[in-house]
């Protein structure tokens, strides 16, 4: 709360520094730093899923040619079998325009966000209402052997669906639900063996099973990006910090450089008004002469007073004091 009135009413409590925890600013540095974690997790996921979109595509028109190919050779009914086959390619094409479409939008420059991973788990939802499909039209029509082939086709696609589906936990759900529950309808109330009933069952189970296991990939997935992630934002961290150190260390070095100078400036000159005080101690020009021993002295010591001043700075002690000072001689010793 005390973050949400001080980022929305700055001004109301711009006299009370007391309001504000003093671990308000590693807090906010922390959720920076958790924010940005986050956004580039999401943008290697999404990049990751079309990554791996069009391998996916290619392998689902490849398998449904394959049911085809068996059902046909099983005596299935071509036209019915032409039809899904047809149905089911039109997917597998509107999903590959969609590919082309996010990977241009990619090489323009635009970021993955959730709204650019939509038309993959789209896809990926409509891919399974082409499974359904199969289930719906080629189950009921084929014999025992072609119902078990296609069964065992579509449940082997949930497997396959894992590593594009599987990290985005209701995507895969809804392809799980969508692809296999109509095929286990169909064997559990249009048995034509009695092992079909059996077979309805066990689809029920390899959902649960299927679901499970995505779990497990998804939480490996999301901590392996978010390790990696992690890893290059301490190495970018670590490489800043070593920046700065170098350039902590190149400022204390021309530092010391500088004040060597300075320090020798009234030196010389203190040994010199003393050298001509020495040579003729009862001549006019002497008070003259102490007077610059005196002026270099004080800037002497506030140049060490300084340097005392810098070594407070790093250790966030310095204080500041109101001294009386005179502008003519301030001016005179410059």
């Amino acid at each position: 709360f005390r973050r949400f009135v001080l980022v929305c009413f700055p001004e109301s409590f711009s006299y009370n520094p007391s309001f504000v925890s003093p671990d308000a600013s590693k807090i906010s540095t922390q959720e920076r730093k958790d924010d940005q974690v986050a956004a580039e997790c999401e943008r290697q996921i999404t990049q990751m899923l079309y990554r791996n979109n069009g391998f996916a595509i290619g392998l689902s028109a490849a398998v449904s040619l394959l049911v085809a190919a068996g059902n046909l050779a099983m005596s299935g009914p071509p036209a019915l079998i032409g039809l899904w086959l047809s149905i089911f390619l039109g997917i597998q094409g509107w999903r590959y325009w969609q590919l082309r479409r996010a990977r241009r939008y990619f090489a323009n420059g635009g970021e993955p966000t959730m709204a650019s991973r939509a038309p993959v788990l789209h896809g990926i939802v409509v891919s399974a209402i082409g499974w359904a499909l199969a289930g719906v039209m080629l189950l009921p029509t084929g014999n025992f052997e072609a119902r078990l082939f296609t069964a065992v086709v579509i449940v082997s696609s949930t497997t396959g669906a894992i590593p594009q589906a599987g990290i985005w936990a209701k995507a895969y759900l809804s392809y799980l639900i969508i692809s296999m529950v109509p095929v286990a309808l169909v064997l559990l109330l249009h048995p034509v063996e009695q092992i079909d009933m059996v077979l309805g069952l066990a689809v029920f189970l390899y959902m649960v099973t299927a679901n499970g296991g995505a779990k497990r990939f998804r939480t490996s997935m999301l901590d392996s990006v978010r390790l990696g992630v992690e890893r290059a934002h301490l190495i970018r961290e670590l490489e800043e910090a070593r920046d700065r150190a170098h350039a902590s260390s190149r400022a204390k070095t021309e530092f010391l450089a500088n004040v060597s100078h300075e320090i020798r400036t009234p030196i010389n000159a203190i040994l010199g008004f003393s050298e001509m005080a020495l040579d003729d101690p009862r001549s006019d020009d002497m008070p003259r002469h102490l007077n610059g021993i005196r002026r270099s002295a004080r800037a002497l010591l506030s140049l060490v007073n300084d340097v005392l001043d810098m070594s407070k700075i790093e250790s966030g002690m310095l204080t500041t004091e109101q001294t009386c000072f005179s502008l003519d001689e301030t001016i005179a010793g410059l």
